[in-house]
């Protein structure tokens, strides 16, 4: 994980990729242990980098 936001109850994280990086073992093992966070892949096959520049961070929660 790159990127964790906390509030209260509340998780999210975020995976910052390159284009062409496919790993996401970081994620797969931050949602073991923590299933009801929020995810997010950002670059590579996820959401555009210029897209999610766009969105609020407690947006994300």
């Amino acid at each position: 994980m790159d990127y964790v936001l906390r509030r209260g109850g509340e998780i999210a994280a975020i995976e910052v990729k390159s284009v062409d990086a496919d790993s996401v073992s970081g994620m797969h093992e931050f949602c073991r242990k923590y299933p009801q966070a929020k995810t997010y892949l950002v670059g590579g096959h996820g959401v555009p980098i210029e897209k999610t520049l766009t969105i609020s961070a407690t947006d994300l929660l």
